[in-house]
């Protein structure tokens, strides 16, 4: 072969090479179709707790200020069944398109536990976005209950030595697990009545169907405010800005602490444009000084954090939950 066509041949393999080369270079750096000009329709925010309960309450806030910082409705969905897990697998099975979100909370990684059903794997099925609140809980009683201090209802309960009722929202929820972990912490135990939602179980606390029950500040704020309940201690580290005058349990028990960390997730692989466009419009929406009257006044703390760090977040929270459960050797169906 002559050095002329030997030449002629190597100038075509190298733009051969090179042009192949740009366009794998292009393929990798472009985002997936649709995500360019994403969001294009409405998304679906699904929440896997019962509307009107304080998780629904705080998805709603969200979905309305989410829908003024990307400019597409964004629907409420509540999607219940069996201890969040159905509305959880239904969003770890969605298409990563974005348009399918979920607000998660500790019964992410808590109800495969508990249930026994590993219908997702919540550290590889979900992709993690942001944190949103923290939601300490209160402890109810009927404002005639002769204990009026933490230690003094603690003292009760061991003389009852497990006769004391404590209602619930639904076994193996937030209240459940915060009323596991007092038992455990305080060396107590509690008979268990667990209901469908808050709101019935505070009813048959007003009624003296029960004796006590851990609640959300948010949905427990109206019968506290007006006299109905009376709030005895709340389960953050610190008192709670809704509740000032309320003792927090760890005054009396050091460390102790109970809280739902709610945050957004969606299916794993959604594409890294949509997340930032979702974590950015997270960080605006929570940092509006209106945003965070609004949680306030749920009594919920604005808790915002990145997806690797809510991720950690969650992580502690899983680890603090699992030792409870299998402590309790709580087991589901």
């Amino acid at each position: 072969m002559s050095t002329s066509l030997l030449r002629l041949v190597l100038r075509g393999l190298a733009r051969g090479l090179l042009c192949g080369l740009a366009i794998l270079s292009f393929q990798g750096i472009t985002v997936p179709a649709g995500a360019q000009d994403w969001p294009a329709q409405p998304i679906k925010l699904v929440t896997p707790f019962p509307t009107g309960g304080s998780v629904d309450g705080i998805a709603r806030i969200v979905a309305e200020q989410l829908k003024n910082q990307l400019g597409q409705p964004v629907v409420v969905e509540n999607m219940l069944g069996v201890g969040a897990l159905t509305g959880s697998e239904f969003v770890a099975r969605a298409a990563p398109d974005g348009y399918t979100l979920l607000v998660a909370a500790p019964s992410l990684a808590n109800s495969p536990l508990m249930y026994g059903r590993n219908v997702y794997d919540w550290q590889k099925d979900f992709t993690f976005i942001s944190s949103i609140s923290v939601q300490p809980l209160v402890l109810l009683v009927k404002p005639t209950m002769p204990s009026r201090t933490m230690s003094a209802f603690i003292a009760q309960a061991r003389k009852e030595n497990g006769r004391m009722v404590m209602g619930t929202a639904g076994e193996g929820l937030i209240g459940h697990m915060a009323g596991l972990l007092l038992e455990q912490r305080a060396g107590v135990r509690f008979e268990a009545a667990h209901y469908r939602a808050g709101a019935p179980a505070m009813i048959d606390l007003m009624s003296d169907q029960t004796q006590f029950q851990l609640e959300p500040i948010s949905t427990a704020l109206p019968m506290v405010r007006d006299g109905r309940l009376r709030a005895l201690a709340v389960t953050s580290l610190m008192r709670s800005p809704a509740l000032p005058d309320v003792p927090a349990i760890a005054e009396t028990i050091p460390g102790f602490e109970a809280i739902n960390l709610l945050g957004l997730v969606g299916p794993a692989n959604l594409p890294a444009p949509v997340v930032e466009k979702l974590s950015a419009a997270m960080k605006s929406l929570l940092d509006d000084p209106i945003v965070q009257r609004r949680f306030e006044g749920l009594g919920t703390d604005v808790r915002f954090t990145g997806p690797e760090d809510y991720r950690a977040l969650l992580g502690r929270q899983a680890e603090l939950w699992a030792a409870v459960i299998r402590k309790a050797n709580l087991k589901l169906e």
